[in-house]
C-alpha cells in the first residue's frame, strides 16, 4: 500500500513494506514509530514462532506473566524492536546485543541506532532514532484525580482543572501522562526522575507540546503526542527538532516473515 499523506495531526500512517530506506540523518525532522496493532488477538502458533526468536531474558520475563495477552506483548515488543532497528538501519541484525543503563533502559551495544518500546492494550510500539528516544502508549481508562495531584506538576494540574467536560478531561489526562512517560524514558531515568520536576504541556490539536523544566539538570528535548485510535494515545520524545511523527503499521504476518527470514 502506498504511503499516505500526513493528516492534520502531523502523523503519517504507512505500511511497513515502504520502510526499506537506509538510516536518515539526525537532522531529519520526522520521528518513526513502528506499531503492531491487535497484538492481543495474536494466534498461539504466531506467538510460539516469535518466542523462538527472542533472548532468554525475554522468554523468562514472558513466562512470569499469567495472562497470555501480557506474554504476547512482552515477546512481540522485543521482536518488533529488532524489526524496527533492522528496517531503520537497512541491515538485518546478525546478533542482538544489548546493554542496560543503571536505571534499566536497554540500548544497542554495536549500533548507532537508539530504540524504545512501549505496549498497552492492543498496541505495541517501537520508536527508533539516531538520538536517545522514548515512547509511551496508554489505554485511556478511567482517570483518578489523586494521580494527577500526586504526579503532575502545577502547570499540568492547572491545565486539567481548566477543562470541564469529563471526556475532554480524560483525554487530556492521558495526553499529559504519555508525554511525561516518553520524556523520562528518553532521558533514561524512568521513575527515578521526579514527575513534578518538569511539565509537558500540549499545544493545540496538531501533536505539539512544550517542555518546561523546573530542574536545570534535566535536558531540553522535543515531545510530541499522537492518537492511535479512540482508546489509545501515545507520545514520543527525542533530542532534535520534530515536525512530525510517522506511524508505520507492522502486521503480525510481517513479524513472522522477519523471524523466519522470508521476504
Amino acid at each position: 500500500m502506498p504511503r499516505s499523506n500526513s493528516n492534520r495531526s502531523g502523523i503519517d500512517m504507512a505500511d511497513a513494506d515502504t520502510t526499506d530506506e537506509k538510516c536518515e540523518s539526525p537532522q531529519n525532522l520526522t520521528v518513526r514509530i513502528f506499531a503492531l496493532p491487535d497484538v492481543t488477538t495474536m494466534r498461539e502458533e504466531e506467538y510460539l514462532l516469535l518466542l523462538d526468536f527472542v533472548t532468554d531474558e525475554c522468554r523468562q520475563r514472558a513466562a512470569r506473566f499469567i495472562r497470555h495477552e501480557d506474554r504476547y506483548r512482552c515477546v512481540a515488543g522485543e521482536v518488533l524492536a529488532r524489526y524496527a532497528v533492522s528496517r531503520f538501519s537497512g541491515q538485518r541484525d546478525a546478533s542482538w546485543r544489548t546493554g542496560k543503563n543503571k536505571f534499566g533502559k536497554p540500548y544497542l551495544l554495536e549500533s548507532p541506532v537508539h530504540f524504545n518500546v512501549s505496549h498497552s492494550g492492543k498496541w505495541v510500539l517501537c520508536a527508533v532514532d539516531h538520538t536517545e528516544i522514548g515512547v509511551d502508549v496508554e489505554v485511556r481508562r478511567r482517570t483518578d484525580p489523586a494521580v494527577a495531584e500526586r504526579f503532575f506538576s502545577t502547570p499540568e494540574r492547572h491545565m486539567l482543572a481548566a477543562v470541564n467536560v469529563p471526556e475532554e478531561t480524560r483525554s487530556l489526562f492521558f495526553r499529559l501522562w504519555v508525554l511525561k512517560e516518553s520524556y523520562i524514558k528518553a532521558i533514561g531515568r524512568g521513575l527515578d526522575c521526579p514527575l513534578d520536576s518538569f511539565a509537558c504541556l500540549p499545544d493545540g490539536t496538531d501533536g505539539a507540546a512544550g517542555l518546561v523544566r523546573f530542574d536545570d539538570t534535566l535536558p531540553e528535548a522535543a515531545v510530541r503526542w499522537f492518537t492511535l485510535d479512540k482508546e489509545h494515545c501515545g507520545a514520543v520524545c527525542c533530542f532534535h527538532a520534530v515536525e512530525g511523527v510517522e506511524i508505520i503499521t507492522v502486521p503480525a504476518d510481517d513479524l513472522s516473515a522477519f523471524v523466519t527470514g522470508k521476504p
